[in-house]
């Protein structure tokens, strides 16, 4: 985490395939920027877990926008997993991340749970790009100069910030589709698929293509 200027707990392995209702790292500021763990997910109305918040209107819902004025947080990650929906074949699971492969700040929002412990929403975007291709949607990845104003500046600061992420920072490539399972949380996850997996990305990513056109 040396990219954020904090230390983690020794001994916290690395993670591969966080899913909702998990532990994760997020970072705050309280009143210095720091690490901890909070689970993934919030308990929404009729039991139903939420575990994103669009930007759009994030300072308007009474969901998010108590925690949008005051408990801001960081979520680090090296990338995250997106099922392609338009596919002939059914959806498929690729992996994004930034062209240079850095560590990510992805704009969240924190929650205490019943027995005082944190948990957290992704704030989404509408997605651009290529990367449109395969969801409309995209987490909101914050620019390192915007991290001190999401954790710990005015909303109004934190509101310049909610514009959709560039897809050219951004590469994506087909994975295997092990990372549908929960229990699978390994390095390989992460790998592009097999050749056979490939050809088939690609046919759909010209279909989309001619589509879009």
């Amino acid at each position: 985490m040396q990219r954020f200027g904090v230390a983690l707990e020794a001994g916290l392995q690395p993670r591969y395939n966080i899913a909702p209702g998990q532990q994760s790292v997020i970072l705050t500021a309280r009143p210095q920027r720091q690490a901890s763990l909070a689970r993934f997910g919030i308990d929404g109305p009729q039991g139903k877990m939420l575990i994103n918040a669009r930007s759009e209107t994030i300072a308007e819902k009474p969901t998010f926008r108590g925690a949008f004025a005051a408990r801001r947080c960081l979520v680090p990650a090296s990338g995250w997993f997106e099922w392609q929906e338009k596919n002939p074949q059914g959806k498929h699971p690729w992996y994004i991340c930034l062209t240079d492969q850095r560590v990510m700040g992805l704009a969240g929002l924190l929650f205490a749970d019943q027995q005082g412990g944190d948990q957290f929403v992704i704030v989404t975007a509408a997605a651009d790009g290529h990367l449109a291709k395969l969801h409309h949607r995209t987490p909101l990845v914050l620019p390192a100069s915007g991290w001190s104003d999401w954790l710990s500046g005015p909303a109004s600061a934190a509101s310049q910030l909610l514009a959709s992420p560039a897809a050219r920072y951004f590469d994506a490539w087909p994975v295997s589709h092990a990372v549908g399972k929960v229990a699978n949380d390994h390095a390989d996850l992460i790998m592009p698929a097999k050749q056979e997996d490939t050809d088939l990305f690609a046919r759909t990513s010209e279909a989309g293509t001619s589509e879009a056109g």
